[in-house]
């Protein structure tokens, strides 16, 4: 699956993907694959006793999450970058804050387990696998949200 660079926006990248064929399947493989580099990476930095700078010295304790979020956007073109907007971006961007007392997890919002649902039940066991929660927010509303923990998965 490619996913192409949105923006990076201090700790968080944003990825997007608008190929209508992509399959949840390989969603999950790809979120599998990111999280086994993220942590590879992060043991050979942390190996590393030489520096013990800020940075350096808090690199275990580093989590990565993913939101998944599918929905309608606008671009609009600043030279040779592409910015996203619209209220879907602005989901994705919330849902960075929300209710998860885990440090490691997949969101998949109602909306891309919707757009998959099929794929899901055929392939994945949903009692076992997605745990559903919902959040709301000022000016949005509740959104509803299933995740799976990132330990689950690798």
């Amino acid at each position: 699956m490619e996913l192409s660079v949105s923006e990076i926006e201090g700790d968080a990248i944003s990825f997007f993907n608008f190929n209508d064929e992509t399959l949840f399947l390989q969603i999950v493989n790809q979120i599998k694959k990111m999280t086994i580099k993220f942590h590879k990476v992060l043991k050979v930095l942390a190996a590393n006793k030489d520096c013990m700078c800020g940075a350096c010295s808090i690199l275990t304790k580093l989590k990565i999450k993913f939101i998944v979020h599918t929905g309608k956007i606008g671009t609009i073109m600043i030279k040779d970058y592409c910015k996203q907007y619209g209220i879907d971006i602005i989901i994705a961007h919330r849902l960075l804050k929300n209710n998860l007392s885990i440090d490691e997890y997949a969101l998949f919002t109602n909306k891309t387990i919707q757009k998959f649902n099929k794929e899901i039940k055929n392939n994945f066991n949903e009692d076992n696998l997605l745990l559903k929660e919902e959040i709301e927010y000022e000016n949005i509303g509740k959104i509803n949200y299933y995740y799976i923990p990132l330990n689950s998965l690798t």
